[in-house]
């Protein structure tokens, strides 16, 4: 199955249902499906709500009483599998691998309590 384009955006007609409307984007199973193929909207979408659960998670990554360990054993599960659904549809480019670096990288300064250019916090 693959998405084509259309030269003008008519709605498909369907026998029993009526017609089907022709849209340039939308999210089927949680991931954005572009007209175009273009992964871009997906993959910023599941940032966003990657970087939603881990604001979410505020309070444990700021938390003395846990120890590294168990921050770093929950952030793979809680944010990185929302982050890497469905990226097996996504075409690897230099601009994918380095939005999803960066992404790790905040991430993981924030739960080392790294700040740009002071070092480790005491």
């Amino acid at each position: 199955m693959g998405i084509t384009q259309r030269s003008s955006p008519q709605p498909i007609a369907v026998a029993p249902c009526g017609n089907i409307e022709y849209v340039e984007r939308f999210i089927y199973l949680g991931s954005v499906i572009s007209s175009d193929g273009d992964v871009e909207a997906d993959i910023n979408t599941r940032l966003a709500k990657a970087a939603a659960v881990f604001r979410r998670l505020d309070n444990v990554w700021r938390s003395s009483t846990l120890s590294l360990k168990i921050k770093l054993d929950l952030s793979t599960p809680l944010i990185v599998s929302t982050v890497i659904y469905a990226s097996e549809t996504w075409k690897s480019t230099a601009r994918i691998c380095q939005q999803l670096d960066v992404f790790y990288q905040r991430n993981f300064r924030k739960i080392l309590g790294i700040t740009y250019g002071k070092g480790p916090r005491d």
